[in-house]
C-alpha cells in the first residue's frame, strides 16, 4: 500500500498505519485494511492510552508488566508529554537488522530502532533487540534487567525528543537515562 508515494509500514498491528492517511484522503481504518480496537477508540476518539510488550522471532517475555509500564508512563509525565500507544516488540537480530535494512538503510546490528507516528500523544513501536541487550549487558558490567530498561527508557527518550547524534547529545542522554534508571 502507498500513500504520497510512501509504503506504510505494517508490521505488528493496526497502529503503523492508524495515523497515516491514504492517497485518497481517507484513513486506512475507514476500509477493511485496518480496524481500530473498540477499546481504544468512542466515537473516534482515544479512549485510553495503550502500552503493550510483545515478542516477534525470539521467546522472550517482559517480567513485572505492570511496573513497566508504570515507570513508562512516570518518564513521559515528568518530560511534560502525553502518552498515546506505545508498543514494545522484544525481537532477535536478523529482525532488527532487517529492519535497519528496510526503513533506514543501515546495514549494522542495534540494539533499538524507535517508529515514532504522527500523533499529538507519543505513539510509536519500539522493537528492542533480546541478544544485543544481553550483549551489552556484558560488554558494560551491568545486569539483563538494568540494560533492558535503559534500552526502553533510551526508547522513550528519543520520542520525547532527545536525539545521540552529537558527543553532547549522547552525554544528555545518557544522564536522563541514569536519572531515571535510579528512580
Amino acid at each position: 500500500m502507498k500513500i504520497s508515494g510512501k509504503e506504510i509500514i505494517q508490521l505488528n498491528s493496526w497502529k503503523l498505519t492508524s495515523y497515516y492517511r491514504m492517497a485518497d484522503g481517507k484513513w486506512p481504518y475507514d476500509s477493511d485494511e485496518c480496524q481500530t480496537p473498540s477499546e481504544l477508540m468512542v466515537n473516534g476518539k482515544r479512549n485510553k492510552t495503550s502500552i503493550e510488550f510483545i515478542s516477534k522471532n525470539i521467546f522472550f517475555s517482559l517480567k513485572n508488566k505492570a511496573f513497566a509500564k508504570k515507570k513508562i508512563l512516570s518518564i513521559i509525565r515528568k518530560e511534560k508529554k502525553k502518552a498515546g500507544d506505545i508498543t514494545f516488540t522484544f525481537c532477535n537480530d536478523a529482525f532488527l537488522l532487517a529492519l535497519n535494512k528496510k526503513f533506514l538503510k543501515h546495514n549494522t546490528l542495534t540494539d533499538i530502532i524507535t517508529f515514532q507516528y504522527p500523533s499529538r500523544e507519543l505513539s510509536s513501536e519500539i522493537f528492542i533487540s533480546i541478544p544485543r541487550v544481553k550483549e551489552n549487558a556484558k560488554k558494560f558490567n551491568t545486569s539483563f534487567e538494568n540494560e533492558l530498561h535503559r534500552i526502553m527508557i533510551h526508547g522513550i527518550l528519543h520520542l520525547c525528543g532527545y536525539k545521540d547524534k552529537t558527543p553532547g547529545k549522547k552525554k544528555e542522554m545518557r544522564k536522563k537515562e541514569d536519572y531515571y534508571l535510579s528512580i
